[in-house]
């Protein structure tokens, strides 16, 4: 006969109420990849698809200037973006009663949030040098927007077109820093500190995680749309892994119906690709809504597949510690044969 199935018990270490790890899961051990989500500002993918992706986690934000010259864009070019360039100022201006016409533009200062490649802030680096601008790039590090501490950066092809040049500098910096990116084919992206200057490691080897635990800038259609951050935020592995919500009938038990969900349940669900998909679909968040409270929902859990082609059945069992803060997220999964 075949073991058991063996169901795992994991706290996630996400760092309590502020949140500042990213924390990346391989359910095939349990093994938790734990990083600090300041360490880096850009994502530089491997392969061919030539997309650099922003540090969705602190809320990094890309404005395209339409050209070519770094050394061109100062401080005194972003006076008027220094009015809108933070998710704070954003929220604050939907709020506020009287919605600016220039928050429309704000859904195109980050990336996709569903990992999809056709849109990004910073547009595919190519082969065409003039069709490859400057962008200012608010690292999101910090909620008040101070320009000193904004970057310039250009991305052009490095040495051969499977690598990367990243020129950069502080605005009024009159010093241009340039580095060659070459992506490892082993991970998915390669990770770098524009603060810092230097590569960082961040997620593990592609093949050695399935779903991570991070904050995370949605966009949201308030009748445009706008960047937010969320926390309590689940993704997956772009490459290889793909996932399901099981949602249960309102008078079951979601103990006894995850107890009995089998593989072959699993393989009758219909599984998404897209990075979010698990999201903030897990819990519920108080707010001024009768009846609204911060919790894990109890009537889902979900599939997961991974890499390898293993499934999983994946319940959320916890977000809050003893007093009632969040940041203290925990799942039970149970690998299915």
């Amino acid at each position: 006969n075949d073991p058991a199935p063996q169901t795992r018990n994991i706290d996630i270490e996400v760092g309590g109420p502020d949140e500042p790890n990213q924390v990346f899961v391989d359910l095939s051990t349990g093994n938790q990849t734990i990083v600090d989500k300041t360490s880096w500002n850009l994502a530089f993918e491997s392969g061919t698809a030539r997309k650099v992706h922003l540090n969705s986690s602190t809320g990094t934000l890309a404005a395209k200037f339409e050209t070519t010259d770094l050394t061109s864009i100062t401080s005194e070019d972003v006076t008027e973006l220094e009015q809108r360039f933070s998710l704070d100022i954003i929220f604050g201006t939907l709020v506020s009663g009287q919605p600016e016409p220039w928050l429309a533009e704000t859904g195109a200062w980050v990336d996709s949030p569903d990992g999809g490649l056709t849109r990004t802030a910073i547009d595919q680096v190519n082969s065409f040098p003039d069709a490859n601008f400057v962008y200012v790039i608010n690292p999101g590090t910090s909620s008040e927007v101070d320009p000193q501490n904004w970057y310039k950066v250009r991305i052009t092809y490095g040495s051969s077109p499977a690598k990367y040049e990243l020129q950069y500098a502080k605005l009024d910096d009159p010093v241009i820093k340039t580095v060659e990116v070459n992506p490892d084919d082993a991970y998915n992206f390669a990770f770098f500190s524009l603060e810092n200057d230097e590569f960082v490691n961040v997620e593990p080897p592609r093949d050695d995680w399935d779903i991570a635990f991070t904050t995370w800038t949605e966009i949201e259609n308030f009748g445009f749309e706008i960047p937010y951050l969320f926390k309590d935020y689940v993704i997956q592995n772009r490459y290889g892994v793909f996932s399901a919500e099981y949602i249960i009938d309102s008078t079951a038990n979601l103990v006894d119906v995850y107890d009995d969900f089998t593989l072959v349940d699993a393989t009758s669900q219909s599984l998404s690709p897209e990075v979010n998909f698990i999201a903030s679909k897990w819990r519920t968040v108080a707010s001024p809504s009768p009846g609204s409270v911060t919790a894990v929902k109890s009537d889902r859990f979900y599939i997961i597949r991974d890499r390898t082609g293993t499934y999983y059945k994946l319940a959320f069992t916890k977000m809050l510690n003893g007093t009632g803060e969040r940041g203290y997220p925990a799942i039970q999964y149970t690998e299915l044969k």
